[in-house]
């Protein structure tokens, strides 16, 4: 019984950990923010470094 709780448990944390990594790389690299040029942050980034 305990054993299967502490793999469900794991198993939950496991998919917690992917959705948020995905919704990390979906608000980097997708997700157009309007104080930024209307660009994701990574892109904005990018593009502050080639003009320095």
């Amino acid at each position: 019984m305990h054993e299967q709780l502490a793999r469900n448990h794991l198993r939950i944390q496991m998919i917690f950990k992917r959705e948020i990594k995905s919704y990390m790389t979906y608000y980097n690299h997708y997700l157009g923010r309007w104080n930024l040029k209307k660009l994701p942050p990574a892109k904005y980034r990018q593009q502050l470094q080639q003009i320095a």
